[in-house]
Order: structure tokens, then C-alpha cells, then sequence
């Protein structure tokens, strides 16, 4: 840890992992309030020595939208609607920097105690108008554009009514028995749930 970092906070214990880095909760010397801190090795990124350090809000153990719809069951429609809301206008602010996240799915949208959304994991992200080529992502929340030859930031739009549509029915509109079944089914449109094309079509 550098000596900057070291000056305005204390780091604690270790709290997860990403490809790119080590993420603590350190504790400002002087606010005493809690964070998360993200360290990269730049050698990873560039040809320099040293250490990234960016220190971020943190938010509550297992308090992801993953866990929360394990735990809570089926979102209604009015508590489902400030979460889009904010997943959306995120987004809008990354694709507004030319950054398409391309791994948009509950495991990577936190909440804070006041429920306000922190978009996570940028391990698969890519920046436009970079030509985008490639399957990344979740089986699940994939964008059928994925299937093209080039795609852009409109795959972050379809994984987002991919997620909302599990907070409102419980369950992801594709099916499969395998992970290349999924994703054929994501891709292709075979094995699509008429009910989420029928979604699609109301919500937008």
C-alpha cells in the first residue's frame, strides 16, 4: 500500500477479489466511515512499479440484487422500478464515457442500506466506438447482438430487461440444459419465452 493511501485511511481486511485486483474495506483516519478500496497493479495495465488505489463506496456484505431476489422472492412492479431506474441511468453515464459494461446481471448490481445501486465488475467491460467482437458475459443475460459479427452498447440494454424481468417473474426468460444451449437460445432466439417477448414489448 503507498504512503498516501496509508495517510488518509487504514486498511482492513480483505473483502474480494477481481481479475484485475484486491478490494478491501479501509476506514477513513478522518471521518471514521467505512469504504471499499480497489488496488490494481498497473504493471498489469502498464509498465509502471507502483499501485492503483481507488477507493469506492462500500456497501453491505451479500446486499447484491442476486441475493436480495434469492432472499425476498418476486419484486413488485413499484419496488422493482427504482432499481431499474438507477441500473438504467448508469448505464446511460457509461455509455455517455463510450464504456459498454457487457456483464450486466444481479450479481453486479450492488445496493447500499438507502438501496441505491452501485454498478460493479468491469472485468469484461470495453470501450466504444472500439469495435466490440466476442461472447462475453453471463449465459443468461447475453444480448442476441452478441451473435453478430459487431455489436455495441445496446447489449448493457438487453441484459438489463433480462434482469428485470427475473425481479418481476422469478425466473430468466431463456432456457437450456447447458450452458451452450443457453446461450444458443440467447443468441438465436430459439427456446425464448413468448411471455418475455410479450415484456419486452410493454415495458418499451
Amino acid at each position: 500500500m503507498t504512503e498516501s493511501l496509508k495517510a488518509n485511511y487504514e486498511v482492513c481486511e480483505e473483502i474480494g477479489r477481481g481479475r484485475f485486483g484486491i478490494v478491501f474495506r479501509c476506514v477513513s483516519l478522518i471521518s471514521g466511515e467505512s469504504f471499499a478500496v480497489k488496488s490494481i497493479d498497473k504493471r498489469i495495465i502498464s509498465a509502471d512499479d507502483f499501485h492503483l488505489h481507488m477507493v469506492l463506496d462500500l456497501c453491505p456484505p451479500s446486499r447484491d440484487l442476486y441475493n436480495l431476489i434469492i432472499d425476498n422472492g418476486l419484486f413488485s412492479e413499484a419496488q422493482a422500478r427504482p432499481i431499474l431506474t438507477q441500473l438504467v441511468q448508469a448505464l446511460a453515464h457509461i455509455h455517455s464515457l463510450g464504456v459498454v459494461h457487457r456483464d450486466i446481471k444481479p450479481e453486479n448490481i450492488l445496493l447500499d442500506l438507502k438501496n441505491s445501486v452501485k454498478l460493479t465488475d468491469f472485468g469484461s467491460a470495453d470501450v466504444a466506438p472500439e469495435v466490440m467482437r466476442g461472447v462475453v458475459g453471463t449465459p443468461f443475460y447475453v444480448a442476441p447482438d452478441f451473435g453478430r459479427e459487431e455489436y455495441g452498447e445496446k447489449v448493457d440494454v438487453w441484459s438489463s430487461g433480462v434482469v428485470l424481468y427475473i425481479m418481476l417473474a422469478g425466473f430468466p426468460p431463456f432456457h437450456g440444459e447447458t450452458v451452450v444451449e443457453i446461450f444458443e437460445a440467447d443468441i438465436h432466439g430459439s427456446q425464448v419465452d413468448a411471455e418475455f417477448l410479450k415484456f419486452l414489448i410493454w415495458y418499451c
